[in-house]
């Protein structure tokens, strides 16, 4: 009990947990200790980086990658983990512009294309 006081009177961790949105009706001792570890854990893993996620969603949707993803999630992990390493070539005839006619985006798919293949010859 005496570790929860101190991180319970202690502003720094007063402000951590004040920011993770934990319910003030709630009070923090030994039986919600584990429950307010999952809250804290669930705020920094997830809620903080949803909008990141959300950014990183719509820049993949720009440039039709989505349902590329979508379909080959075992590949992209296996390639993310080291284990293959997929044809640049495959990968520019599966992704597409989605907004043809506009110059900005055709140009911006332009750079990222030659963006993979710099990459490849790295």
């Amino acid at each position: 009990m005496e570790e929860i006081d101190t991180i319970v009177d202690e502003q720094k961790y007063l402000a951590i947990i004040n920011s993770s949105n934990w319910p003030t009706t709630k009070v923090i001792n030994t039986s919600t200790k584990y429950q307010l570890m999952q809250h804290l854990l669930e705020c920094e893993v997830y809620q903080k980086r949803q909008m990141a996620m959300a950014c990183l969603a719509k820049g993949f949707q720009y440039f039709n990658l989505l349902p590329l993803i979508k379909r080959n999630v075992q590949a992209i992990i296996e390639h993310v983990k080291g284990a293959t390493k997929p044809s640049v070539q495959k990968i520019l005839s599966a992704i597409t512009c989605e907004m043809t006619g506009n110059e900005s985006r055709e140009k911006a798919f332009g750079f990222f294309k030659s963006y993979i293949k710099a990459k490849d010859r790295k």
